[in-house]
């Protein structure tokens, strides 16, 4: 009885320790975490450090940096994309803002969710921190299905960060370079949105490029109303704000227009774009026309 009691004392407290933390800190060291080889689960590495330890912004920042730097030690990997760059940090009663640069976006669905996880085991290590919240370039961390992830709190981390079972599909979408003379490409991993890549590319462009010097296309407010491809014509069926809050000129009604149809059209079922705004062709787009089908045109895209 006693060898029983002594086993079940044993198991728990291997289970506290995997689920809690890397075991009790010694003094000047501190706790990050980084994913196994497989990228399965993360795994705790302790580091030296003399800085003093507080929950000022300056020792997170000193913190998180470590965390950029990736593991020394050989058998874990680095989760957050090597060139991220934290831009800012801010503590305030417990909740840790970060704001990292645009290189976080370039990371795969599942690995993100990794990466988040990695970033708020690390803070949570912190004694006095409870919550994070993450913005990338300025902008609130976005999830897999399309939502903001909003406060991460140490209840909402899942104990597999891996586990997924969303489909993801790897799109080539065009956005706007800073004068409106040029469509840049932009290479992004996004969640299937109702089985359709077509709308998962115009939901995709909906949310805006994730480079700052790139410039989103399609007007704040507009919404798909559907999407269909039938015998190669894409039918792209917008709400109306996609031309009463479009900022005019046809230089921004070139790029929204191509940033649209040359995006559709890297599909192979997709030839040509119909564009229909609640549900009727418009004969005119402002200034351009606008009722026929149109065609990719490579020209718009920067060499």
């Amino acid at each position: 009885m006693k060898k029983s009691i002594w086993l079940v004392g044993i198991i728990s407290i291997l289970i506290v320790t995997a689920l809690f933390g890397c075991g009790k800190s010694k003094q000047n060291t501190i706790k990050l975490y980084f994913a196994n080889a497989e990228k399965t689960e993360l795994k705790c590495e302790e580091r030296p450090y003399n800085e003093s330890k507080s929950t000022d912004a300056k020792h997170l920042e000193n913190i998180i940096n470590e965390l950029l730097k990736g593991p020394a030690d050989a058998p874990l990997v680095r989760v957050i994309p090597d060139g991220t760059k934290l831009l800012s940090i801010k503590q305030s009663g417990g909740v840790v803002t970060l704001d990292f640069s645009s290189e976080y976006n370039t990371l795969a669905p599942s690995d993100e969710l990794l990466a988040r996880h990695s970033i708020a085991k690390t803070l949570f290590e912190v004694e006095g921190i409870s919550k994070i919240k993450i913005f990338v370039g300025g902008v609130e961390l976005i999830s897999s299905n399309g939502d903001k992830v909003g406060e991460i709190s140490k209840d909402s981390l899942v104990t597999t960060p891996t586990q997924n079972t969303t489909n993801y599909e790897t799109v080539t979408l065009y956005f706007s370079d800073d004068a409106a003379m040029h469509l840049i490409p932009e290479a992004r991993t996004a969640p299937l949105v109702d089985n359709s890549i077509e709308k998962t590319i115009i939901t995709e462009l909906m949310k805006g490029p994730t480079n700052k010097s790139h410039k989103p296309t399609i007007p704040d407010g507009t919404k798909l109303l559907s999407v269909e491809t039938k015998d190669g014509i894409c039918f792209v069926n917008f709400s109306q704000e996609f031309v009463s809050k479009h900022s005019g000129g046809s230089a921004g009604e070139y790029m929204t227009v191509y940033s649209i149809v040359n995006s559709l059209t890297e599909l192979d079922n997709v030839d040509k774009v119909q564009f229909l705004i609640d549900g009727n062709k418009l004969e005119v787009f402002k200034h351009m026309m606008f009722n026929e089908p149109f065609e990719r045109d490579n020209s718009a895209i920067s060499q």
